[in-house]
């Protein structure tokens, strides 16, 4: 299944694990895309996120949120193709990884010869909450034209012990400190784009 949206404005898109797994935009100029989206993976699963900057001065601001679990593996793909000057685009996708997880993150910028001008950013953080839990993320850069700004990064590892210790200190379970670290690492997408998830984000990290 596919969702394809054409816009000429500024479009706000919301999609969770119900939405299409693969959704392609494609920004017209002066046209401005700011698309959420969170991921609870069941089974295996493979999102894919197309955007197409095509006019001139247009811009996107991607948000992802994955929580996988058990022995589910998830998929995500984010591709931004900058096809003309002066476009913008911030890719965030930030990723949780439980039980004998395995989460695949591929994210890409491409800029056009004739995009000049062009300024992009992709960052990929992922948590490992068991030592079973597992991912790869792999970040692509397709530049061909040298008058552009990018900036790349991605970040696999577990919860720092320390911050543990410092919660404990304070008088917390380790339950209660492993989730105030979760909700803290996605809090700023979490609770401004869906509020309404925040009682399965707790469900989630019980299970």
């Amino acid at each position: 299944m596919k969702t394809y949206i054409k816009s000429h404005k500024t479009l706000n898109l919301l999609l969770d694990s119900q939405s299409s797994p693969l959704v392609v935009v494609e920004m017209e100029k002066e046209s401005h895309l700011f698309l959420t989206k969170i991921n609870f993976a069941k089974k295996k699963e493979k999102n894919r996120i197309e955007v197409l900057l095509n006019g001139e001065n247009s811009t996107c601001e991607i948000k992802v949120i994955d929580l996988v679990g058990e022995d589910h593996l998830l998929e995500t793909e984010i591709f931004v193709f900058h096809n003309e000057p002066n476009c913008k685009s911030n890719q965030i996708h930030k990723g949780l990884y439980k039980d004998s997880a395995h989460g695949i993150v591929k994210s890409m910028i491409f800029i056009d010869q004739k995009a000049g001008k062009s300024n992009a950013m992709q960052l990929s953080q992922n948590i490992l909450l068991s030592s079973f839990a597992k991912v790869s993320a792999k970040p692509i850069l397709k530049i061909k034209s040298m008058d552009v700004e990018c900036k790349h990064g991605v970040s696999i590892g577990f919860i720092e012990q320390h911050l543990f210790y410092y919660l404990k200190t304070r008088g917390m379970s380790d339950q209660e400190a492993k989730y105030l670290i979760i909700h803290g690492f996605i809090s700023d997408i979490l609770l401004t784009y869906f509020p309404s998830y925040e009682k399965a984000l707790n469900l989630w990290i019980n299970r």
